[in-house]
């Protein structure tokens, strides 16, 4: 209606914007992140971690990354980023440039895939909650996606996954145990990998 104010009231308060902050960030650095998005918090709740997604940093201000909606891809990491209201740079203990070269090469060559959402729910039942891991629809998971891949799982990846896969490629752990089960919050606490800094916050 014309004359009323538009202004927020001086008891409410006002969202503040993430701070993103992308300096010193190397080719092959992994980006944990988590957002307050109903999918981020169902993800965080499933798998008993803090973080819900997982992106690989490459050259010139770009990323890899696995998403639901446009499986792997290429964006820029800044606009991968704007999705998050908290992230952390990780980078692996025994990472030197001609691996870094090496496996975002390798992980670039697998743009285009779809999102293994099948994968994603089993990674969460495996290494997550243990009520869930343990229970018959968490088994059930597990069985249903070897049965529908037939053992062959680099043909869709989820975002964590490619990322453990490619550094598994290159001959450099992230986790212990199969590239399948690698939710976020098992690349979060790899003891392969060494916290940077925060690279989003609020």
């Amino acid at each position: 209606m014309s004359g009323q104010s538009t202004a927020t009231p001086a008891n409410q308060p006002i969202a503040k914007a993430p701070t993103i902050d992308t300096s010193g960030v190397q080719p092959a650095d992994i980006i944990v992140t988590r957002s307050d998005s109903t999918g981020s918090k169902v993800i965080r709740h499933g798998s008993c971690a803090s973080y819900s997604h997982a992106i690989l940093a490459l050259d010139n201000g770009l990323c890899i990354e696995a998403m639901p909606n446009t499986g792997v891809d290429r964006p820029t990491l800044v606009d991968a980023l704007t999705r998050s209201t908290h992230a952390t740079l990780l980078r692996h203990v025994s990472i030197d440039p001609n691996y870094a070269a090496w496996i975002c090469h390798f992980a670039e060559q697998q743009m285009g895939k779809p999102y293994d959402k099948l994968g994603a729910a089993r990674a969460g039942v495996s290494t997550g909650c243990k009520q869930i891991n343990n229970s018959v629809s968490g088994f059930f998971v597990q069985i249903t996606d070897e049965l529908t891949k037939k053992g062959i799982h680099d043909e869709s990846f989820f975002c964590s996954e490619l990322i453990v896969y490619a550094f598994y490629k290159g001959c450099l752990p992230i986790i212990r145990g199969g590239y399948q089960t690698a939710t976020p919050g098992a690349v979060a606490t790899s003891p392969y990998l060494t916290k940077i800094k925060d690279v989003v916050t609020v």
